[in-house]
């Protein structure tokens, strides 16, 4: 492979982690500026180009990694991590892999279904078999769901951090009754990053925790 080519992948990956980062200590959509992005990661050799940021920024929206707003002469300027690309940054694996390519080669992991369940949910692994209880992670979904309510009632839904709390809210128990997993997976990445509203209320430090709990009780 091409250093030219083998850079690009370590900015997009340089790009993701920062975000991720950033996010984590409370930032809403920062803007990627190139010193941040080195400083962040420790990036080593050579400077990143705004060109080189904007380009990733674009590569990892497409690949949903990150969303927001193109701009004019390319990027985005104002990112925002999805639940993949947390999932990605927090566990270390290039956004030019894939999870299944991690799995150690004769590794085999057992998991049994209980409850309501459909669809072949470990469809094209040959080292995974999954299970899990639909009705425990409803359960989990739902008081993931609750606190956030509880937030919101607190504080009221006057300010768009709160009006955004309802929308999650009100997708988690929607998507959770249709065991549509993928989508419940998306809100509990946003209900991740909207944890510091709910540390304002009474038990509201518990909600990390929380929604580590429901993300680990989904089907892979």
């Amino acid at each position: 492979m091409s250093e030219a080519v083998e850079r690009q992948w370590n900015v997009r990956d340089a790009v993701l982690k920062w975000l991720y980062l950033r996010t984590a200590e409370g930032a809403h959509a920062p803007v990627p500026h190139v010193d941040d992005v080195m400083e962040a990661v420790g990036w080593e050799g050579r400077p990143i180009t705004r060109e080189e940021v904007a380009k990733a920024t674009t590569h990892l929206r497409d690949r949903g990694f990150i969303k927001g707003t193109a701009v004019m002469g390319g990027g985005v300027a104002r990112p925002m991590i999805t639940a993949d690309g947390e999932l990605y940054a927090d566990r270390g694996v290039s956004v030019r892999d894939q999870f299944e390519a991690r799995v150690p080669a004769n590794t085999t992991n057992n998991i049994t279904f209980h409850g309501n369940v459909t669809g072949n949910v470990a469809a094209g692994s040959t080292h995974v078999t999954q299970s899990f209880d639909a009705r425990v992670t409803i359960e989990k979904v739902n008081a993931v769901a609750d606190m956030l309510a509880k937030a919101v009632a607190d504080r009221g839904v006057d300010d768009e951090q709160a009006r955004e709390a309802t929308e999650i809210v009100e997708t988690l128990r929607l998507e959770a009754g249709r065991s549509n997993w993928v989508r419940v997976r998306e809100m509990l990445g946003k209900a991740f990053s909207a944890a510091a509203m709910a540390t304002a209320t009474a038990g509201g430090e518990a909600l990390p925790q929380l929604v580590m709990d429901a993300m680990q009780s989904l089907p892979m």
